[in-house]
């Protein structure tokens, strides 16, 4: 592994923890390379959000509908029989968006500004494209959560925080 993907994995372990732990009081894991993670459920939610600069670049997740609703459920701190589908998307945009937020803070000097896109949440196959992106994957609860970075590791600072 290179040392801007190692950096990368580190900032992006450190910002889906910090929003993760913070917005929903899960804590993250990564699954050991070589066993088994969680099961990928059936019915998943994709999340992509594009990066704007200071490089052109997108992050993305995919999680379980199921976890997803308990997620929504959790930050909203209602009942699970009133989570619309239109709330679960909402809630994963936020949380996708709260991620990519850190994970930039993370990745870019202090003085330097991001910009991050609208997140784009649909249910199912998604159409992102993955070709050239790198995949994480990520224990939340006893739940896979992958996370795709395409483009944002050539402007990673030397100084970058990894501390939550």
């Amino acid at each position: 592994m290179n040392e801007n993907r190692e950096t990368l994995e580190a900032a992006l372990t450190a910002a889906l923890s910090s929003a993760m732990e913070n917005m929903a009081f899960e804590q993250v894991d990564i699954p050991c390379a070589g066993m088994p993670g969680p099961e990928i459920e059936e019915r998943n939610l994709w999340a992509v959000l594009p990066i704007l600069r200071p490089a052109a670049g997108e992050i993305a997740i995919r999680i379980s509908e199921d976890y997803v609703k308990t997620l929504t459920t959790s930050l909203f701190e209602g009942s699970d029989k009133l989570v619309s589908d239109e709330l679960t998307k909402d809630a994963l945009a936020e949380i996708l968006n709260t991620i990519a937020g850190c994970l930039m803070a993370r990745l870019v000097s202090p003085m330097q500004e991001f910009e991050l896109g609208l997140p784009k949440v649909t249910i199912g196959e998604s159409h992102l494209d993955r070709t050239g992106h790198i995949t994480y994957d990520f224990d939340i609860g006893g739940h896979l959560v992958s996370a795709f970075v395409l483009g944002i590791t050539a402007q990673v600072n030397t100084n970058t925080k990894t501390d939550k």
